[in-house]
């Protein structure tokens, strides 16, 4: 589907566009016994079953303008990246700052349509300094950055018809890099958004700075530089990258590959002696089952690695390795659904896992009580 929704969540109605109510279906075979008693739980979120809409909220009262509460649609702008530009490289990003709605004297809405040329493949991200901007990869396999205006999201100014207004706001999108001999199969920015790691069809990781390419979007500049990847690294095997994640504080990447393993990289070996790095620092997988993982993430301090996979026995698995040694910390066993996703909190030690039946599960460290029990008597739990 190439139709992307961007939502502003400062918005009074952002996070009803974020959420809706779970329906879960009901027992159709007539079995009354407790096998699924997941799908027995209320729904967390029901805005007809709840005393108190969003319109009634703290954040809705303090707001001073009557916003939107319906998404508008923007047109597209198509653009192409020229190549020979002579444009001095950037490696900082220039922050772009916008007041939250609830501060905002112009009628907003809480979110924006737009339409990519073709379907989205395996990743699409926003930036993570410019809530206005991001990058997605397309169906065949090439990368594009896109820019949204931020007063694609205000009321349009109102004209006389004498008067001639300014044009409607348009979101920029650019093909910044398409090749014959790498297809982009996933990519991530680092948490700066100054550098792009994307993984091929062909296991092979790059990396690209894109500073410059975002700083000339947020200029409204025409003059887009195509990207060349700035290193191309190997993966051993050449299986088909599925996932590129970037640790937090920028040190560690890791590649989920079509062939059931986890590879963890050093981020500044990739960048300085990209010729020297033949193999990972350490491969992460079940080397008894060679289950494929469904999804990836890394800790907040950079510490662990935890891959999710749908077990053997149909309850997803969550395994957690130890970035420092390689080993395996634990395993997680879950309930009896298929994992879509996991993300680690993003300060905090505990790990969110979504699954087919709608519910997220949040696993947490395990509590040993005798250590605070006197005399070391176990308390009551």
């Amino acid at each position: 589907n190439p139709e992307v929704k961007l939502i502003d969540t400062t918005h009074p109605y952002g996070p009803e566009e974020c959420c809706a109510a779970i329906q879960l279906d009901e027992n159709k075979d007539g079995d009354d016994d407790n096998n699924n008693q997941r799908s027995q739980s209320p729904t967390p979120f029901s805005p007809q079953k709840s005393k108190t809409s969003s319109s009634d909220t703290s954040f809705a009262k303090n707001t001073v303008t009557d916003h939107f509460k319906k998404s508008v649609t923007l047109q597209t702008k198509i653009m192409d990246a020229k190549t020979g530009l002579d444009i001095p490289p950037v490696r900082k990003f220039k922050q772009r700052t916008v007041s939250p709605a609830n501060k905002s004297s112009t009628r907003r809405y809480p979110s924006v349509l737009f339409k990519f040329p073709l379907g989205i493949g395996a990743s699409l991200q926003v930036h993570p300094r410019d809530p206005f901007s991001g990058h997605a990869i397309l169906n065949d396999g090439s990368l594009v950055v896109f820019s949204v205006p931020p007063t694609g999201f205000e009321e349009p100014e109102k004209k006389d018809e004498d008067e001639e207004g300014k044009p409607p706001p348009v979101v920029s999108i650019c093909k910044v890099f398409s090749s014959t001999d790498y297809e982009v199969t996933c990519s991530a920015f680092d948490p700066h958004g100054e550098k792009l790691y994307a993984g091929t069809s062909d296991g092979k990781l790059m990396g690209f700075e894109v500073a410059t390419v975002f700083n000339q979007f947020r200029s409204e500049s025409e003059e887009i530089p195509c990207l060349q990847p700035n290193f191309v690294i190997q993966i051993p095997g050449g299986a088909a990258a599925w996932h590129v994640v970037v640790s937090r504080n920028g040190r560690y990447v890791v590649v989920n590959s079509a062939d059931a393993a986890l590879r963890l990289y050093e981020a500044a070996e990739c960048w300085t002696t990209p010729e020297e790095v033949e193999k990972p620092r350490y491969v992460f997988q079940d080397v008894v089952s060679k289950i494929k993982f469904a999804s990836v993430d890394i800790s907040c301090d950079g510490e662990y690695v935890a891959g999710g996979a749908q077990g053997n026995d149909t309850k997803y698995t969550v395994f957690i390795w130890s970035t420092n040694t390689g080993n395996l910390i634990d395993k997680l066993t879950g309930a009896t659904v298929d994992l879509y996703s996991l993300a680690w909190h993003p300060t905090r030690c505990y790990l969110a896992v979504a699954a087919s039946d709608g519910l997220v599960d949040i696993w947490g460290p395990r509590i040993n009580w005798t250590a605070f029990a006197p005399d070391f008597q176990a308390l009551p739990q």
